[in-house]
């Protein structure tokens, strides 16, 4: 993990489309992906940039807890 400190001090440089562009390739890195899906914007764009770099190898999963009714899901 140390690799994501870098990756955030780093971040601190670069315009919004170039931090997008790293984290594509970094998402391209990995054989597959499972993103934890609130619903809300952070776990919304995460899963959006997973599946343009995994395609169907980008799954997204929600959970149902007191945070999370199912009845809002």
């Amino acid at each position: 993990m140390a690799s994501l400190g870098l990756f955030r001090q780093e971040s601190r440089l670069l315009r919004p489309e170039q931090k997008q562009s790293v984290l594509l390739e970094r998402l391209k890195g990995f054989e597959s992906v499972l993103v934890a899906f609130s619903g809300g914007l952070d776990s919304s764009y995460l899963l959006r940039m997973a599946v343009s770099a995994l395609g169907k190898k980008a799954v997204a999963f929600t959970a149902n807890s007191p945070a999370l009714p199912r009845h809002e899901m």
